[in-house]
């Protein structure tokens, strides 16, 4: 190997991505009969090399591992024994913390709506082909866990955090509670661990023990990132039981949770529902603000365009209602449907879009009050 061999690599991985397409042109370089001489050639070559060092062996290695089996990593000696760990090191640090770019596409991840949901759905998203970087990584993780989670906790993307919170990197993975930084102040990351430690719990029943020991970290993270994830659970879950296992530490802390309620946006009426079973818990006190800031979610769903609501859905609802809060249901609906003001035979003429738009919610108005009177009048 010599210094015309890296710049090959250097120009394919600049041109292609870390991904390499021809990954043939790159074969004649790399001696895998001999991994021992290939990585003693590289150790004496980037020592005559006086600039670029860390971004030259990070090249290096995703060169490698864009030609070796994944098969073949256990093969691989201990990766901190080599004499160009550190410039590896150092280079992959760079790379996660943004200041080395050696891709053609930066890759940012912006969620909206349900984090929670969006990353239980994770693998529904685009993938961009970096496996050799995942391979790479693999290797740290089985010769040094703790290099391995800290170049996670620094990602600035969290591309790489939520592919490996899925298995996407290790098979079988542990995720010990030693390596998690509850100081990073990183939403997505704190969204991944919860989901990571809470997946196991929903869908198949396991050990008392197991699930107090996950629950211990989930509760490690910030109150002020925990209350809003938790919040997504519930809406996300539709699993009464798992949302139940959050109840005190809602109750314990009202005012974050009224707050974080307030500004959550409410998608649709099943969100809406999902949060009924809270008006059994706590104070009186909690559950009245709580159904007051229900009802005000219930009046900005009223408020669009269009009404989702259907009679059987409010069948459901109410049974979570007493007499009074149905009332005051029966009560919003009147209200909004006197404030429809498109539902004139001029309005037809004149402005028939709007027209149309308020005439139809006007009718679903009307149902809706008439099934609910009726809910009413028969408890």
């Amino acid at each position: 190997m010599n210094a015309e061999d890296l710049n090959r690599i250097a120009s394919k991985i600049a041109s292609e991505g870390i991904e390499v397409n021809d990954k043939d042109s790159l074969r004649d370089i790399y001696d895998f009969d001999d991994f021992d001489k290939l990585f003693s050639e590289f150790d004496c070559l980037i020592d005559k090399i006086k600039y670029k060092k860390q971004e030259i062996t990070l090249i290096f290695y995703l060169g490698l591992f864009n030609l070796i089996d994944s098969s073949k990593i256990k093969l691989l000696c201990d990766v901190p024994k080599l004499k160009s760990f550190d410039l590896l090191k150092g280079g992959l640090i760079r790379y996660f913390i943004g200041n080395l770019d050696i891709t053609i596409e930066s890759y940012e991840i912006a969620f909206h709506g349900n984090y929670l949901s969006r990353i239980n759905q994770w693998y529904d998203y685009k993938i961009r082909p970096i496996k050799p970087l995942f391979l790479l990584l693999r290797w740290i993780y089985f010769y040094d866990r703790e290099l391995f989670f800290e170049l996670l906790f620094k990602e600035k993307s969290n591309y790489i955090f939520l592919t490996f919170v899925h298995g996407g990197i290790v098979e079988n993975l542990d995720f010990e509670e030693k390596y998690i930084q509850f100081d990073c102040n990183d939403e997505i990351k704190f969204y991944a661990i919860f989901y990571y430690f809470i997946k196991p719990f929903q869908y198949l029943p396991e050990s008392a023990e197991v699930l107090k020991n996950n629950l211990s970290i989930i509760f490690k993270i910030p109150l002020n990132f925990l209350m809003k994830i938790i919040l997504d659970y519930i809406r996300c879950s539709q699993l009464s039981m798992g949302s139940v296992k959050f109840t005190d530490i809602i109750i314990e802390n009202s005012e974050l949770f009224f707050k974080t309620f307030e500004s959550m946006e409410i998608h649709n009426f099943q969100d809406l529902q999902s949060f009924l079973f809270l008006l059994d818990c706590g104070s009186i006190n909690f559950q009245s603000y709580l159904f007051k800031l229900i009802l005000n979610k219930l009046n900005i769903l009223l408020m669009n365009k269009y009404i989702f609501i259907e009679c059987s859905d409010l069948d459901f609802f109410y049974k979570s209602l007493n007499q009074q809060q149905i009332h005051e249901v029966i009560v919003l609906f009147g209200k909004i449907k006197e404030n429809l003001i498109f539902t004139s035979e001029l309005d037809l003429q004149i402005r028939n879009d709007r027209y149309y738009i308020d005439i139809r919610k006007y009718g679903q108005l009307e149902e809706l009050i008439q099934f609910s009177i009726s809910y009413s009048n028969f408890i």
